[in-house]
């Protein structure tokens, strides 16, 4: 149950090195340099525990340059001894160090050329591997405690891989996962800030439409580069694992294995990132330390990587880092003889792009999410591992008291944290509106559409004189008329159709739908 902080490589990446949000950080959005002053947990090992620390791949934190290899530019190292085989920026699909000992990076068409005979040696993830294992064995010689951080930049685009990866998945024919298919056909529909690939596409051409994708050649290929990404990196990661025993030295070694973020494959009809949905903002956490920690335990515990600074260091007994870390220690967790543990531990998850669009409360199988585009959503991935319902205010299905703790928890972090949505100019449902139509398929077989196709392709009279669609489209059908009786959240206060002012502010048509009656926007009675 381990989160990015941000699904998006420069901010994540910043608060997993530092143990803070990204706010605290200077790299709050993509490509961002982080601030000089911030203090990694590779610069408190190398201080009070003499570790050599060495970073092998993608940095991402050091502003526009690109690559900006380490040891080749104005680079600040952020308490990394080696960062020789650190580039900054870019998926450069091959690495070769020159005679004079400077590093060159290659696209994949001319790295496959120019190392057809030795691919192993120069496709990129098996180079920062084996860099990563040559500084271990050279402080394993020296007797010396190491840190090598490798920051393998695939599985990403541009997809490919170098041979035998490139072919191995050529038997495999991909379909579009069943998230793609309900999204497509709005049954249910995504969340307003999940815009997709298929949302334009008419109701009555979605299967005709979803077969074509499936069959695009472009699809295919681009499926089974990414698992033969996949696999490169578990070979390698198999690579790793052997030397360490064969040196003598796994059982007190540590290896952790995360991302910066996920990439959704489809999944809600995206590809790609910077959503919510657990294939985007859900990351691997997988830590193995055979001397302390059980074989096996699973941590249900919700974490993001603003915490992994503060419980690594714990873990390996930097007990007074003497950095005011805004993420939390999960050590006593991992050290406890438990093996499935799950806590109330509530942590934040929020769209650090240019929209600032969404923020999210985590609590073990729960996920809250508010937005400026859309009413809030909150997810029981115990009820629906898919993520596809919103179960707010739904009291059957989630207990009242865990939608108020989410929503407190989360009014508490955004200033705190200074979470972006809630300095945005935007006005954000903090609760469900009292009226408001559904943005799911109209319920009916005989008809493909939606609410906003009432009226247009679809004749009124005949659906609004009916239950179902009353129910479904209350506002297309001018059938419901009431203040909603919760908040709005606009510039950091939260208020009520009584208390927002609405006498001046009805003209703002999100906060005359949330307060008809008080905005004399239609009869109470």
């Amino acid at each position: 149950n381990f989160h990015t902080t941000s699904p998006l490589c420069t901010p994540n990446r910043a608060s997993f090195v530092s143990g803070l949000y990204p706010a605290f950080t200077g790299a709050d959005r993509n490509h961002n340099a982080m601030n000089d002053d911030v203090v990694t947990f590779a610069q408190i090992l190398k201080e009070q525990g003499d570790y050599d620390t060495g970073y092998f791949g993608k940095w991402h934190l050091n502003g526009e340059l690109r690559p900006g290899w380490g040891d080749e530019s104005d680079f600040y190292d952020f308490g990394f001894n080696e960062i020789k085989h650190l580039f900054n920026q870019g998926h450069w699909k091959w690495i070769e160090e020159l005679d004079d000992g400077k590093m060159q990076e290659y696209i994949y068409a001319t790295g496959a050329k120019k190392f057809k005979n030795k691919a192993e040696k120069h496709f990129t993830t098996d180079f920062l591997f084996d860099r990563g294992i040559e500084h271990m064995e050279k402080n394993r010689l020296q007797g010396k405690p190491f840190l090598s951080f490798l920051s393998i930049p695939d599985p990403h685009a541009p997809k490919y891989v170098r041979p035998p990866y490139d072919t191995m998945y050529d038997d495999l024919v991909f379909e579009l996962p069943y998230t793609a298919r309900t999204a497509a056909f709005k049954n249910p529909s995504t969340p307003l800030y999940n815009y997709h690939d298929y949302d334009n596409v008419p109701l009555d051409d979605v299967e005709e439409y979803l077969e074509e994708y499936e069959s695009w050649d472009f699809f295919q290929r681009s499926m089974r580069q990414y698992f033969g990404m996949v696999k490169c990196i578990d070979d390698n990661i198999g690579k790793l694992l052997t030397y360490l025993d064969d040196a003598g030295i796994s059982d007190n070694t540590i290896i952790a294995f995360t991302s910066d973020h996920g990439d959704m494959l489809a999944e809600h009809g995206k590809f790609n990132k910077n959503r919510p949905y657990r294939t985007s903002a859900g990351i691997p956490m997988i830590l193995r330390y055979p001397e302390k920690v059980m074989a096996g335990k699973i941590i249900e515990t919700a974490y993001t990587s603003v915490d992994f600074a503060p419980s690594i260091l714990q873990l390996m007994g930097v007990t007074d880092p003497n950095v005011n870390f805004q993420g939390v220690d999960f050590s006593e967790e991992l050290l406890s003889n438990e093996r499935i543990s799950s806590k109330d531990v509530i942590r934040y998850v929020f769209d650090s792009g240019n929209n600032m669009s969404w923020a999210a409360a985590i609590m073990k199988q729960y996920r809250l999410v508010v937005s400026g585009i859309d009413v809030p959503w909150l997810f029981d991935l115990n009820q629906d591992p898919y993520e596809i319902y919103n179960f707010f205010n739904k009291r059957n299905v989630v207990p009242e008291s865990i939608q108020e703790k989410l929503q407190d928890a989360l009014f508490n972090a955004m200033p705190a944290y200074e979470i972006p949505l809630y300095f945005a100019n935007k006005l954000v449902y903090w609760d469900k509106p009292a009226c408001i139509d559904s943005n799911d398929r109209l319920p009916t077989e005989a008809v493909n559409g939606v609410c906003t196709d009432l009226g247009v392709s679809i004749p009124m009279m005949d659906r609004c004189s009916k239950e179902k669609f009353i129910k479904h489209c209350p506002v297309t059908c001018g059938t419901c008329c009431s203040d909603s009786s919760g908040e709005l959240l606009r510039l950091g206060e939260l208020g009520s159709c009584d208390e927002l002012g609405v006498w001046r502010t009805c003209r703002q048509r999100k906060i005359a739908g949330f307060c008809p009656v008080s905005c004399d926007q239609c009869d109470s009675n």
